[in-house]
């Protein structure tokens, strides 16, 4: 489903109620070993291990959700990254501003593994 970050929510509503406008960003999908906004830290160093920040192509929202249109795929890794457990939404390729969040099926990257997320399969909502 998605959490948006603070800082994400106040553009939305400032937008939404004319104080401000809220340019359309690039999105960045980064892999997290917990929580982003907790405990939890980006897989790898961004260009490192064969890890980077990937790119997402959305779909046009309807009824208030919206989910990636094609697959978005990581690797392969050139060590061992972990456990992977959130994905998180970036403005910028490196560093940049917390936009959304959400956590996923644990899964395992070992060196020489993949990990992708298949067209259809992230999703979110505005309720």
């Amino acid at each position: 489903m998605g959490v948006f970050a603070v800082a994400t929510r106040n553009k939305v509503l400032d937008h939404v109620t004319g104080t401000a406008t809220y340019a359309a960003v690039t999105p960045y999908l980064a892999l997290y070993d917990g929580d982003p906004t907790g405990a939890g830290a980006e897989i790898e160093t961004p260009t490192q291990n064969g890890y980077n920040r990937q790119t997402i192509t959305m779909s046009a929202a309807s009824s208030g959700a919206i989910t990636n249109s094609a697959a978005i795929t990581w690797g392969p890794a050139t060590a061992a990254w972990g456990d992977v457990t959130y994905v998180a939404a970036f403005d910028a390729a490196t560093g940049g501003n917390l936009l959304w969040y959400d956590d996923v099926a644990t899964k395992t990257v070992g060196s020489g593994d993949s990990y992708q997320i298949a067209a259809g399969d992230l999703d979110l909502t505005l309720t």
